[in-house]
Formats: C-alpha cells, structure tokens, sequence
C-alpha cells in the first residue's frame, strides 16, 4: 500500500505545481492584456492629437488665403479709390473691435493716422494674428 499512496502523492503534486504554472501564465496574459489595452489608449490619443493638428492646419490655410485675397481686395479698391496712407488707417481704425482697440492705447495721437505705425503696433501685440483683423476690414 505505501507505493501507490506514494504515486497518488506524486500525481497530486506534480498537479499542483501544473496548476501553478497555469495560474503563473495567466497572470502573465492578464498583464500582457492590460499593457495593450494602455498602448491602444495611447494611439487613440495620438490620433485625436493628429486629427486636431491636421484640423489647426487646415484652419490657419483657410485664414492665410483669405487674408491674402482681402490684401488684394483692399488694395485693388484703395488704388481705384485714391485713397491716402491717412483714409486707410483711418478705415483700418473705425474697423478694429475688442481687445484690438486697446494696441491704438499705446500709440501717440500725431501717429495714430499712420497706417504703418497702427500694423505694426498690432504685429507687435499679436503677431501673425493681427491679420485676421486686416482680413476683416478688407472685406467691408
């Protein structure tokens, strides 16, 4: 009787060190699950930040051009008009809205007509974005 007591004991135990190993890799799957669930995460939000990059760019284009095509316009009816550096800044001046009014602050009153002095206080405060304002007032 003691042999085969000692063989169930073996198969017992050679049963639970398989059982172990199996609760081993599944711990291990589980962990391996679980770092692909974060890097699936993580692409979804590089995709995000991609598809907001794409959609910024696509924004500024539509914005350059149309700054671009009021340029012309503005020039082309300054031209037919005769108007003088004073009558654009002057139409530049009644146009500005907002946060905008508050560059003509700081400029002095003897060159606040001078239509370069009013763009470049207004490259100065907002850089590129001053352009939209220019947009606006070309398009009037």
């Amino acid at each position: 009787m003691g042999l085969l007591k000692y063989m169930v004991n073996m198969r017992s135990e050679t049963k639970i060190f398989e059982y172990a190993d199996l609760l081993a890799l599944l711990a291990e799957l589980k962990n391996e699950q679980e770092e692909m669930t974060k890097g699936q995460e993580r692409m979804e939000v590089q995709e995000e930040m991609k598809d907001r990059f794409r959609t910024s760019q696509e924004k500024m284009k539509r914005q350059f051009q149309a700054h671009i095509e009021s340029q012309i316009q503005f020039d082309v009816v300054s031209s037919i008009n005769g108007w003088t550096n004073f009558v654009k800044a002057s139409q530049l001046i009644a146009c500005l809205r907002g946060s905008v009014v508050g560059v003509l602050q700081g400029i002095p009153a003897d060159k606040l007509m001078a239509i370069n002095t009013i763009e470049k206080a207004l490259e100065a405060r907002f850089g590129d974005r001053h352009l939209i304002h220019g947009t606006e007032l070309k398009t009037r």
